[in-house]
């Protein structure tokens, strides 16, 4: 008889949880966790007919977030060691993190033992000196609040992983005020392992970063993907939030002859 049944096993620094799945024969029993595809636990039967587990690992998500050594994990992309890190292919060189004395080993510091995707590892650049603080039903309180000294200065690249565990929130969901009404820079993204970047330029007075606070891994999406916490970011470029109700912020009114006309530029490149 075999069955399969999944609990919970922890919780990564940004909320992203973590499964387990239990994997029993009458000849085998595996516990495997999504973090990395680890093998947690394979307990084979020994010649008198008991279970025996027979891998090192741990007892809690703690351990694997922390430095070890490849304890059940999926590695790669490379598996063993590239010397220096260096190598090359069709004339153009490459370096890879170094994470083994001189070398890069088992896929270097983010291979695939390291887990899911999330927006952890994107370095973000918005340049605004001033945000809205919100309330706890995540409206603005009339405010207005530099950004200098805080957690929501980011007009200086920063990483998003380190960034987010500084917030006293779930994760960033504010509006971020703008400069000025004719079109600019407002954000820069930076995907360090895959190179992509996402620049964003708008007419709009307002952006709102948003980083996926409130999904939880329930909902399925394309290829069977699922989205949890922190899997993605919004760059919602927009008026300032419940600015209807604030006459201290800029207008959202359409006055009778007057036109909307606000742009927003995406523009992707690679570096």
């Amino acid at each position: 008889m075999t069955s399969v049944t999944r609990d919970v096993f922890g919780n990564l620094p940004g909320g992203e949880m973590v499964e387990r799945f239990l994997l029993e024969s009458n000849f085998v029993k595996a516990e495997i966790i999504s973090f990395g595809c680890i093998i947690n636990r394979l307990e084979t039967k020994d010649k008198h007919g008991n279970f025996t587990d027979i891998v090192l690992g741990f007892d809690s998500l703690e351990g694997y977030l922390n430095k070890h050594p490849y304890f059940g994990a999926v590695v790669g992309r490379v598996a063993n060691r590239i010397a220096n890190g260096k190598f090359s292919i069709d004339g153009k060189d490459y370096q890879l993190p170094i994470n083994n004395g001189p070398n890069s080993i088992h896929g270097g510091l983010k291979g695939f033992d390291k887990g899911s995707e999330d927006i952890y590892d994107h370095e973000i650049t918005i340049d605004a000196q001033d945000y809205l603080p919100v309330d706890g039903t995540m409206i603005p309180t009339g405010e207005v609040l530099p950004v200098q000294g805080t957690c929501f200065d980011l007009r200086m690249p920063v990483d998003l992983g380190s960034q987010i565990a500084k917030l006293k929130e779930n994760g960033f969901d504010h509006n971020f005020c703008l400069s000025s009404e004719k079109q600019q820079y407002c954000t820069r993204v930076h995907h360090k392992p895959s190179g992509r970047v996402l620049t964003v330029r708008t007419t709009q007075p307002g952006v709102q970063f948003y980083t996926a606070n409130f999904l939880d891994g329930s909902l399925g999406g394309k290829g069977g993907a699922v989205y949890p916490k922190h899997s993605a970011f919004c760059l919602e470029t927009q008026a300032w939030p419940d600015a209807i109700n604030k006459p201290q912020f800029p207008s959202v009114l359409l006055h009778p002859g007057e036109e909307y006309d606000q742009t927003t530029w995406f523009d992707f490149s690679v570096q």
